[in-house]
């Protein structure tokens, strides 16, 4: 019994074994950020969702330097490249008449133009705003200390007489992942404990009246309170993009210079900068490919809004890769091929809305690549184990049955694996079995080849007839023949099928016979017994030896049915159990009640003539 359930159990044990190696290799190859490329992409194609939900802040306008404004013939100044500082001097002055908050300038001038009067009138006009915010890079740069080579980073600021007259200067912020999309912009950099604060957080300074360490400080205070862990990893900090490619209220920069609807830039945060295709001032981003001035409004909306995106512990995301696989598993286990590819694929999906709708609804992004790629593996690994299992066991079934029933059953069998028990189980069946009659005697007036060649005809004529009705041959003993309907495969008209398999027998032996006389051979007779009722059936035997058969008083019953045959003399007898089942379609012979051997109370049999006709 104990190593009946271990066996039972050995699938599903290997299933966990699988389940668990799944886990293991993904963690592993976690170490080596295989999952990185994909994880990437998938918070890509999350944010193409989460983006639709986003709504962009209506105080923040962008004067584009687009395609329409450089070259354009209404204004003389538009037709040079580099565009002539004296035309963001006009910009400016216009937005200061227009009652701009501020005025953030993503174009760096860090050398002098052709012309000292145009870069006078330009910084003349900065200091005049009082609200203007420039931008300038940390560039690397190679140096030498102790004859050894470092990678240090260096400021480049903006002309000097412009600086003196901005209101901020900060940094171009936004950082490149390793597939060159923008995902995230720094917020500060501390080089040699000078600390350099990027341009989107000098802006939200001179909005808010803050200083930039004091609001650094509540950026992270306020980040931790809203949503759980930090949302600063470093230096960095993931931007909530709004969307493509002007979201934000994007007004051509021609327009500004011409000062044409300039109401529309009263109390907002201008950011002037290049959006024109030929600049190459362009970024890939989850949003699609983005100008940089936007980037720059990006992270700033996300720093002023406070819609700080969160990433989830890892340890979360290992708690839905232990769930994921063993969902996965079980389902594998337990659900054949086609239900289970419907499972999985419903649980992946489950999965994706689940991460999708944190990440849309509480700006919580949880890393979601690493369990569905171990769904696969899961699901791949335990299928072929499955598939090799099942390959291994229709093999044992194919060879265990193919002796005993036709190839019809046996294919049947195959089909549905499930429906047996060789370890064994109760079923109700019809046993039948059949005895050539005085064959001892006969078979010592003949040589030992006549016998063997006589049994061989004999065997195989009644064989091909049990297979016919789907009989199972359970074994030949001596020259009695033993055969079972309704196992393996259960047959709700067992009885008519015996019962038909032993007319036909009788009615073989008569064609049998007449072969025989032909060749000079001794005519032989059989008789057949039968009886129906609740067996034990299954492989029985030992380790080295093992026989698919039944046990039970059924069984010895219907032995005694055919051992009546010659007492009565009658060539089909059958108990009251079997005639029950077909006494509609039988004539039939009641014989009144018999003692059976090995039983206290008689046992009511009949004689079985024919059958009926329609």
């Amino acid at each position: 019994m104990a190593d009946k359930r271990k066996n039972e159990n050995k699938p599903l044990r290997a299933s966990f074994i699988i389940g668990a190696s799944v886990i293991a290799f993904v963690m592993l190859l976690s170490l080596f950020n295989f999952f990185q490329y994909f994880e990437m992409k998938g918070y890509d194609y999350l944010f193409g969702f989460k983006s639709a939900f986003n709504r962009p802040s209506e105080n923040i306008v962008i004067s584009a330097i687009d395609d329409w404004s450089i070259g354009n013939d209404e204004v003389p100044d538009l037709k040079e490249w580099p565009l002539p500082r004296r035309v963001y001097a006009t910009a400016i002055d216009n937005l200061k008449k227009a009652g701009a908050k501020a005025v953030c300038i993503d174009i760096e001038f860090s050398s002098n133009s052709p012309s000292a009067e145009n870069d006078r009138v330009f910084s003349e006009a900065v200091k005049t705003a009082g609200n203007c915010v420039g931008v300038y890079s940390l560039q690397d740069e190679l140096i030498n200390i102790s004859n050894r080579s470092m990678n240090v980073k260096r400021p480049i600021y903006p002309l000097s007489s412009l600086q003196a007259g901005l209101a901020g200067l900060g940094y171009t912020g936004y950082k490149q992942d390793q597939d060159k999309y923008i995902r995230s912009g720094e917020i500060f950099e501390n080089i040699s404990g000078n600390y350099y604060y990027c341009f989107g957080l000098k802006i939200l300074c001179l909005t808010k009246g803050t200083a930039e360490d004091q609001a650094l400080k509540n950026l992270q205070a306020r980040a931790v309170m809203i949503r759980g862990p930090e949302s600063l990893e470093n230096d960095s900090l993931l931007i909530n993009f709004c969307g493509p490619a002007k979201t934000y209220k994007t007004i051509p920069f021609v327009d500004l210079l011409k000062g044409k609807n300039l109401e529309n830039y009263k109390g907002k945060i201008v950011l002037l900068g290049s959006t024109s295709s030929g600049l190459h001032d362009e970024f890939p981003t989850p949003c699609g490919v983005l100008p940089g001035v936007e980037i720059h409004a990006s992270l700033l909306d996300t720093l002023q809004k406070e819609s700080f995106l969160k990433k989830a512990p890892f340890s979360l995301t290992v708690l839905f890769l232990f769930i994921v696989v063993g969902v996965t598993t079980l389902a594998a286990y337990k659900l054949n091929p086609i239900k289970s590819i419907f499972a999985v694929l419903l649980l992946a999906a489950v999965y994706v809305i689940a991460v999708a709708a944190l990440f849309v609804g509480s700006n919580y992004y949880v890393e979601f690549t690493m369990p569905l790629w171990a769904l696969v593996f899961a699901y791949i690994g335990n299928i072929a184990y499955k598939a090799v299992t099942e390959g291994r066991k229709k093999e044992m079934i194919k060879k265990t049955f193919q002796r005993y029933v036709s190839r019809d059953v046996v294919e049947e069998i195959l089909k549905n694996p499930e429906g047996l028990a060789l370890g064994g189980k109760r079923q109700h069946m019809t046993i039948l079995f059949s005895d050539i009659r005085n064959f001892t005697p006969m078979s010592e007036s003949l040589k030992a080849e006549e016998v063997v060649e006589l049994l061989n005809m004999y065997f195989s004529e009644m064989t091909g007839i049990i297979f016919k009705y789907r009989g199972t041959l359970d074994k030949y003993i001596g020259d009695a023949v033993m055969a079972l309907f309704g196992a393996p495969k259960e047959l709700s008209n067992s009885e008519e099928l015996a019962v038909r398999t032993a007319i036909e027998m009788q009615e073989k032996m008569k064609e049998f016979r007449a072969a025989m006389k032909l060749r000079g051979k001794k005519e032989i007779s059989i008789g057949v017994g039968l009886n129906a009722g609740e067996v034990i059936v299954g492989n029985i035997g030992s380790g080295q030896q093992m026989n698919y058969t039944v046990i039970g008083d059924v069984a010895n019953t219907a032995s005694r049915m055919e051992s009546l045959t010659k007492e009565y003399k009658r060539d089909i007898i059958i108990s009251q159990s079997v005639y029950d089942k077909v006494k509609d379609i039988i004539v039939a012979e009641d014989l009144g009640e018999a003692s059976i051997k090995g039983k206290l109370d008689k046992v009511k049999i009949y004689a079985v003539l024919g059958l009926k006709r329609k």
